[in-house]
C-alpha cells in the first residue's frame, strides 16, 4: 500500500496539471479589424492581444500569441507610418457662384515624394487633370467669370508677361458682360463653357445638364464666333454618366492638377505654398477672375509671383488645348 500511495502523491499533481493547463482555449475569437475615423484608418486590436496572462497557458496557445502580437505590431506600424491624407472637404454652396469649392481628385505619390493628382483619362479620353509630364509647360485657367473688374485686372497682367491663358466662362455672367468675353478672346486666350448658372450637375437630370451647357454655348458662338470644345463643371462634380452624356456632345472635361483655394479668400503666401507644393510638368492651375471680392483681390495680388516663380523653375505657361493638344472649337 505504501509504495502505491507514493505512486500516486508523486504523479497527481503532474496529471491534473497537464489536464488543465492543455485544455484547448475555447474563448469566442474577433478578428483584427481597421475602422474609419475622419477619413482615416485606426487600428483596433482584439481582446485577445490585451493583457496577456501567461500563467496557465500552453506552449501551443503561448506561441499563438507571439505570432498574433507580432501581426498586430506590423499592421498597426504600416497605417500610422502612412502619409495623412489631405483634409480638403467639398463644402458646395448653390446660393452664390463665388462660395464654390472644388474638391481635390485622386493623389499618387511621386518619386519627389510630394502628392499630386493623377491624370486620370477613360477609354474615350474625355477627362484631363493634368497634360504630359515630358515638357515643363502649364496651363493657367480661370473659372466662373467674367465680371468687370477682377476679369480685366487678370487680362492686364496676362498680356503684361505676354501669356495666355484659359477662361471657362458662365453662361450668366457672359450675358451680363459680353465685351468681357470678346475681350478675353481677342487677347488670344481660350475660352471653354462653365454652365449657365454653375449648379451642380449631380443634381440635375440628362435635359437639364445639356440646356445648360448649350445655352451658354449659344451665346458664346453669338460672342466670339464659336463653341468651345472644353468643358469644366462647376466644383469639378461629375459621375461616370455625366462624363459620358458631355463627351457624346463633343467636349473634352477640363479638370485641374493645382488648386491655388483663391475663391477661399486663401492668403497671398498660402496660395504661393500651394502653386509649389502642387505644380509638376502638365499642369492645370485652378483659379478664379469673379466671385469673392477678398479672394479675387488675392487672385490679382499673386498672378504675377506665380508667373515669375514658375519662369524662373522653367515653366512656359500655354492655353489648355495647346498642353493637351486638343481642339479649341467643337466642329473646327
Amino acid at each position: 500500500m505504501v509504495p502505491l500511495f507514493r505512486f500516486f502523491a508523486l504523479f497527481l499533481p503532474v496529471t491534473l496539471f497537464f489536464l488543465f493547463a492543455c485544455q484547448p482555449d475555447n474563448s469566442p475569437k474577433q478578428p483584427i479589424r481597421f475602422e474609419q475615423s475622419k477619413h482615416w484608418l485606426q487600428f483596433k486590436a482584439p481582446p485577445q492581444l490585451i493583457g496577456w496572462k501567461t500563467q496557465g497557458i500552453s506552449q501551443k496557445n503561448q506561441d499563438k500569441k507571439r505570432i498574433l502580437e507580432s501581426h498586430a505590431k506590423s499592421v498597426a506600424y504600416t497605417f500610422s507610418s502612412m502619409p495623412e491624407p489631405s483634409t480638403k472637404q467639398s463644402q458646395r454652396s448653390t446660393t452664390a457662384i463665388h462660395h464654390t469649392t472644388h474638391p481635390p481628385q485622386q493623389p499618387i505619390q511621386t518619386s519627389s515624394n510630394h502628392t499630386i493628382k493623377q491624370q486620370v483619362i477613360n477609354q474615350s479620353q474625355i477627362l484631363y487633370y493634368s497634360g504630359s509630364r515630358s515638357l515643363k509647360e502649364a496651363a493657367l485657367t480661370f473659372d466662373d467669370g467674367p465680371d468687370v473688374s477682377f476679369t480685366s485686372k487678370i487680362l492686364r497682367i496676362l498680356k503684361q508677361y505676354h501669356i495666355h491663358a484659359t477662361f471657362f466662362i458662365v453662361g450668366a455672367r457672359a450675358q451680363a458682360h459680353p465685351e468681357m468675353v470678346q475681350r478675353i478672346a481677342r487677347d488670344g486666350n481660350a475660352i471653354g463653357n462653365h454652365t449657365w448658372n454653375h449648379p451642380d450637375l449631380k443634381r440635375l437630370s440628362p435635359i437639364q445638364i445639356r440646356n445648360e451647357i448649350e445655352k451658354t454655348d449659344e451665346l458664346l458662338q453669338s460672342l466670339v464666333g464659336y463653341k468651345p470644345a472644353l468643358f469644366r463643371p462647376p466644383y469639378g462634380s461629375t459621375s461616370k454618366a455625366i462624363l459620358q452624356e458631355i463627351g457624346g456632345m463633343g467636349y473634352k472635361v477640363i479638370d485641374w492638377s493645382v488648386d491655388t483655394r483663391d475663391w477661399a479668400g486663401t492668403p497671398v503666401p498660402q496660395i504661393m505654398n500651394n502653386v509649389r507644393q502642387e505644380i509638376y510638368p502638365g499642369g492645370i492651375i485652378l483659379q478664379h477672375c469673379a466671385g469673392n471680392t477678398l479672394g479675387m483681390e488675392h487672385t490679382v495680388q499673386t498672378l504675377p509671383e506665380i508667373i515669375t516663380t514658375l519662369q524662373k523653375q522653367g515653366y512656359t505657361f500655354v492655353t489648355v488645348p495647346e498642353l493637351l493638344h486638343i481642339p479649341a472649337k467643337i466642329g473646327r
